[in-house]
């Protein structure tokens, strides 16, 4: 375009083109433009691009504002700034890696961590007073006064973090090959899981979750639970617990096989569950339970029962709290077992009244195969061998004298026949012996009483220490000596 002189001054009262629509522009260092009357021109376009760039104290534009295309786009008819997008969707919309952001201050310079956000956007809810983060048009995280919301809107009934999902865990920290994880497992079971595998959970893996609307908290490895505490405060271990309806109960590796414990007393359990009376917890066993109650030890057995039935439990042995041991009786008396008292004293009763229906206090030989001692309930002892030692070392002896009785005394004694009344001593008919009130006249101290209760207001009843050898071998030689006399005239 040729040169023109300028003439007037006018407004354009049409469009202008910025690229070809010349200005006018004095360029100082060219001397000869004032001699010749020359003109030099440039467009708006051109005035723009020239380096160095041209710094303006302030600019007003009323219109939109396009940098490269879609580096930065102000959209004056709808108010919108545009980052990396040519047409903003909000009053600033971002497309693209936000790489930092900083909070300046007087006082310090606090760098915000970076994100990335691709095809979602974040913004302020005035509605709802949220800050929400979605990625993908879909709602990724949310901040309101309540707390900050993962995959949930945070609610004030939860808690300031709050994470929500559907099938894989939700927290997750990670050193190595070592992790934790909260959310919910595989199974459908929310909780805390401990890996050391990064593929599933199921692998090598811990967790501690809550067993649904049991209201279960549950130790497990893969997918085994392992120990189980119900809402009642009872512990399972390889078992889920039983309903006890009283008391707390820790089971192991199948129902019924517990420690139990209530007010006043503690239980050891095979196969017996507790529930409004002693229930069989499996079936085809026998149970079995041992009762520390108040100070006293109590030992019962059952035969074995189906599932769910009603236990009906036999007290087998006790130990009180006196220190009375107690077989098959549960105290002490004439009742039928046995009991070893703290005195040393031992009893054995049976129900049996004669030798050949039963006897105690047996001495049995492995090696011969037979029994050397016992006691026939007729009262008749029975040994393989007679003879009864008893000590008699003369270190042991003082003050031995002659004995001053012998034949005579023999002689006064009464040896009689009689019937024992049905039911009393040896309880047969024409024995042998002597009358202990007899012998006593004779014999005073080799009379005894005898353990079993007399009648009221009667003497105790009195038993004969046949201890006679040493008189007879007197009256033996008494009736020598008289012999030899006799035989001497």
């Amino acid at each position: 375009m040729a040169d023109s002189k300028i003439t007037a001054l006018t407004s354009i009262s049409t469009s202008s083109d910025p690229a070809n629509d010349p200005l006018v522009i004095v360029d100082v260092s060219d001397t000869s433009m004032a001699a010749t009357g020359t003109t030099k021109k440039v467009t708006l376009n051109q005035l723009l691009a020239t380096s160095p760039t041209a710094t303006l104290a302030s600019a007003t534009i009323t219109g939109d504002l396009t940098v490269d295309t879609s580096t930065l786009k102000v959209d004056s008819t709808n108010n919108r700034v545009g980052i990396g997008t040519a047409t903003p969707a909000d009053t600033l919309d971002v497309n693209g890696r936000v790489t930092a952001l900083r909070y300046l201050s007087s006082s310090s310079n606090a760098a915000l961590p970076s994100f990335a956000v691709s095809a979602g956007n974040g913004a302020y809810n005035s509605g709802t007073n949220e800050i929400g983060f979605s990625i993908n048009s879909t709602s990724a995280m949310t901040l309101n006064s309540t707390g900050l919301g993962v995959g949930v809107s945070p609610g004030s009934a939860i808690g300031n973090l709050q994470v929500g999902g559907s099938t894989n865990a939700n927290l997750y920290t990670q050193q190595g090959t070592d992790t934790v994880r909260m959310g919910v497992r595989a199974s459908g079971r929310t909780g805390i899981i401990l890996d050391s595998s990064n593929a599933t959970y199921t692998n090598r893996a811990w967790y501690l979750d809550n067993a649904g609307s049991s209201g279960s908290l549950v130790i497990g490895r893969q997918g085994l639970d392992v120990i189980t505490f119900d809402n009642s405060g009872n512990v399972g271990i390889s078992v889920t617990p039983s309903a006890w309806s009283t008391g707390k109960a820790f089971e192991v590796g199948a129902a019924g096989n517990a420690i139990w414990s209530s007010t006043g007393y503690t239980t050891l359990m095979q196969n017996a569950v507790y529930n409004s009376g002693y229930k069989y917890g499996y079936n085809g066993v026998a149970a079995a339970r041992y009762d520390l109650e108040s100070g006293t030890h109590k030992w019962h057995i059952a035969p074995s029962g189906t599932a769910g039935n009603a236990i009906t439990f036999t007290q087998t042995m006790t130990l009180d709290a006196s220190g009375n041991l107690l077989v098959g009786k549960t105290a002490i008396g004439t009742t039928v077992g046995i009991e070893v008292r703290p005195d040393g004293y031992l009893v054995a009763t049976r129900s049996a009244t004669t030798d050949g229906a039963g006897f105690t206090n047996a001495v049995y030989s492995s090696g011969a195969a037979a029994y050397r001692f016992y006691v026939g309930m007729g009262g008749t002892v029975f040994a393989t061998n007679t003879t009864i030692s008893g000590i008699s070392d003369a270190r042991l002896k003082e003050n031995v004298q002659d004995i001053d009785v012998g034949l005579n005394a023999i002689l006064a004694l009464k040896p009689r026949k009689f019937d024992w009344k049905a039911g009393k001593g040896k309880d047969i008919k024409g024995d042998r012996g002597f009358i202990a009130q007899e012998f006593e006249q004779v014999f005073p101290q080799l009379v005894d009483e005898w353990a079993d209760p007399a009648p009221e207001s009667e003497t105790p009843y009195k038993s004969v220490r046949q201890d006679l050898i040493p008189v007879l071998v007197k009256a033996i030689q008494e009736l020598t000596a008289r012999v030899q006399t006799l035989e001497a005239k």
